[in-house]
């Protein structure tokens, strides 16, 4: 299962009905990705996709954001670890971020 689907569902069943999720939204990738940093300038030259000269989300850039105040609540490029690491109960980063930040939202 995709991670950003891991940690929908994991949130959703600790939060029922608080969060909406949107992900690769071009507006919100447009206002929040540091510009020369997205796909298209970084990768499409080297490792080529199907629309990829027009991609300005960034690989392995797993991050969570508010969207009312552009708040980074999580950022893989930044901590250099998975946020969803194969562990969703209590034990792993996941169950953990759901339960302290997301549930102090």
């Amino acid at each position: 299962m995709p991670r950003v689907k891991m940690l929908i569902m994991k949130a959703d069943q600790a939060h029922p009905g608080k969060f909406d999720w949107t992900y690769n939204v071009r507006d919100v990738l447009e206002r929040t990705v540091p510009p020369g940093t997205g796909w298209k300038d970084v990768n499409q030259a080297e490792k080529p996709i199907d629309g990829g000269d027009q991609a300005i989300w960034r690989k392995g850039a797993f991050e969570v954001l508010r969207l009312d105040n552009d708040e980074l609540l999580y950022s893989k490029m930044s901590t250099g670890e998975h946020l969803v690491d194969g562990k969703g109960g209590p034990e792993g980063k996941l169950g953990s971020f759901v339960d302290v930040v997301l549930g102090s939202q």
